[in-house]
């Protein structure tokens, strides 16, 4: 029996690990390793999701409740977009220390309804238990035509994303550091899943493979080119980098593009598809690269190829 402890495995190894063990059964159409499971019930196809945030893990003890009940949802939100799927009915789980105040639930919920009602997404059952630190479980189902998946990528597809990249992991260093800028923390406090623009997607042919960022680009790029069996060059000068990111790097000697890379919790959507979906679809995309056999990712920068490290935030490594 191998000895070996988490830290050395990582969350990805793990995934695969449970992946391998667990057997599809009746009606399950994508189970374990995509944004969401595909379910089908009745002749419709049903989407599942679920996320943790743990308190030190992904949030510090000083977050404002609000904030947390907006994020928790969020996050499960942003992978029925990555699918291409409408979001329908929420499950809430909380587990609490006993000196959280009624406040701190108040606000919380608040800032959880704020975006359920956006989306017009229902909360319809969870879970409450004590523990010693602050635990969030967000559960969301959701419902899709054509599911898009991650294994879809073709040799000649162009890569595309919704929107800026590295603001969310910029408005982490800023928190971190108490620097006030606050257009970039708020990306990270409160992102705003492309749940609208997934719908939109979802309905085009010309899309083959999905994800959200949520483990930075080049990490859940690396999704893509793995579970497609295919690779990526990815041209540096193509990434879109908003103002607000480019002006702090420059305040602080910083790397924008090692944020865009490899920072997370963007929740952008990353896809693959024909060059002409833009026109498709009717609002923006940005191409910044294109898909490739080669089983390996690519960067462009300034005329000079480079092997893009496939790295991002890993559940028990030290890696961003």
């Amino acid at each position: 029996m191998s000895e070996k402890k988490l830290k050395e495995i990582g969350e990805f190894k793990i995934i695969k690990k449970i992946r391998k063990m667990a057997k599809k059964g009746k009606g399950v159409e994508v189970g374990i390793g995509d944004d969401a499971a595909v379910l089908d019930f009745k002749g419709k196809k049903l989407l599942a999701t679920s996320d943790m945030l743990v308190e030190g893990v992904h949030f510090s003890s000083s977050a404002e409740p609000g904030d947390l009940g907006w994020k928790a949802l969020a996050v499960s939100l942003s992978d029925i977009a990555s699918m291409g799927g409408k979001p329908l009915f929420s499950l809430l789980s909380l587990s609490l220390p006993p000196y959280i105040e009624e406040e701190w639930i108040e606000q919380f919920l608040r800032g959880w309804k704020a975006l359920a009602e956006m989306f017009s997404v229902s909360l319809v059952g969870g879970d409450i238990s004590q523990a010693e630190k602050i635990a969030i479980d967000s559960i969301v189902l959701g419902e899709v035509e054509i599911p898009i998946l991650r294994r879809g990528a073709r040799v000649g597809d162009k890569i595309f994303i919704t929107g800026f990249v590295g603001d969310s992991a910029a408005g982490l260093w800023c928190l971190q550091r108490q620097i006030e800028f606050p257009s970039l923390t708020r990306k990270h406090l409160r992102p705003l899943p492309r749940v609208k623009e997934g719908q939109w997607i979802g309905k085009s042919k010309a899309v083959h493979s999905m994800i959200d960022i949520s483990d930075g680009l080049a990490g859940d790029l690396g999704h893509i080119c793995e579970e497609s069996e295919r690779g990526a060059v990815i041209f540096a000068e193509k990434l879109p980098l908003s103002s607000d990111l480019l002006s702090l790097c420059r305040a602080f000697s910083l790397s924008p593009l090692e944020f865009a890379l490899f920072g997370g919790e963007d929740y952008e959507l990353l896809l693959t598809a024909d060059a002409d979906i833009s026109k498709e679809l009717g609002f923006p995309l940005y191409e910044i690269g294109e898909v490739i056999e080669d089983k390996e990712m690519i960067l462009i920068e300034k005329g000079e190829k480079k092997r893009i490290e496939r790295r991002g935030f890993e559940h028990f490594k030290e890696i961003w």
